[in-house]
């Protein structure tokens, strides 16, 4: 009968919620590390797709009649997409496009050219900043 229940039960129930006593095993509280973790993971792997599309995006560029054309057009485009997956403004999203056009034109290769990548876009994606 619902008269059995002891009269501090819910508020017994309620503490130990947000003491984290009654989670089971594996639900592990959010923890400012596991958050730091988190983040640092995600912004590695957005950075990590972006550089991927943008290589794809470069060599078909360099395919092209006009290339310098075919490279501006690229990165005018590939503005937005960095700037949606790093959530950052379409501004700071087009100086890093802007800059990969200054390194393309010092460096074509693939490898390079992508760790230089991986690099900045991390860097935006954990700072916000180019």
């Amino acid at each position: 009968p619902l008269n059995m229940v002891e009269e501090n039960a819910a508020e017994k129930e309620d503490s130990e919620e947000e003491s984290g006593a009654a989670l089971p095993n594996n639900a592990i509280p959010n923890t400012p590390q596991k958050s730091n973790a988190r983040l640092l993971t995600l912004s590695v792997a957005a950075a990590d797709r972006i550089a991927r599309k943008e290589w794809q995006m470069i060599d078909a560029a360099l395919r092209s009649h006009d290339k310098p054309e075919a490279i501006r057009q690229a990165y005018e485009k590939h503005a937005g997409f960095v700037s949606g997956c790093l959530g950052v403004s379409f501004e700071i999203a087009k100086s890093y496009c802007e800059s990969r056009i200054n390194d393309l034109a010092e460096n074509s290769g693939h490898e390079d050219f992508t760790a230089m990548a991986l690099s900045r876009l991390e860097r935006i994606a954990l700072t916000g900043k180019l």
